[in-house]
């Protein structure tokens, strides 16, 4: 009889632990708004960038030509090429003791290649900020972002 006790004990206390509700392994605060589309624009990760004095983690995301021009270091810019970078105010990561993870989104910066009707490229930015990503009307230091996304470097991914 007393092994019928333990034995039912046991597996009591496996059902109820079992029911027991898991925290999300999404990170909801970091997410992007969904009427942003983020996911349809089919971007491939460049290269990350982590500010320790701003508290931040950002991400440089391209299309498929921007990844491929990034691919062999070429410096020339085609029309078509399109890059995001998503900056995010950083958070102590509750699973893993000393990391941070991304928090809440800080800005959205879309900076994309156009063709000009003489053959020369030229860029056209867009910034993004808040969490609801409200377009910014600010238009100041533009070319200092652009320019900056254009300047980062592709991080290094071995061929699979």
């Amino acid at each position: 009889m007393r092994k019928f006790i333990y034995i039912t004990s046991a597996v009591l206390a496996a059902l109820i632990s079992s029911c027991h509700k898991n925290a999300s392994t999404i990170n909801e605060s970091a997410s992007f708004p969904s009427e942003f589309k983020f996911l349809d624009l089919n971007l491939k990760v460049l290269t990350t960038i982590i500010n320790t004095n701003k508290k931040t983690t950002a991400v440089l995301y391209g299309n498929e030509l921007a990844f491929k021009r990034a691919a062999v270091h070429d410096s020339i810019r085609t029309a078509g090429e399109q890059y995001v970078l998503v900056t995010w105010s950083q958070q102590a990561n509750p699973d893993w003791f000393g990391s941070k993870i991304p928090y809440e989104l800080v800005s959205v910066d879309v900076v994309k290649i156009l063709a000009s009707d003489k053959g020369i490229t030229k860029t056209e930015h867009k910034r993004y900020i808040g969490k609801n990503l409200s377009p910014s009307k600010d238009t100041i230091g533009q070319a200092a972002v652009t320019a900056y996304i254009l300047a980062q470097k592709p991080a290094i991914v071995p061929d699979l």
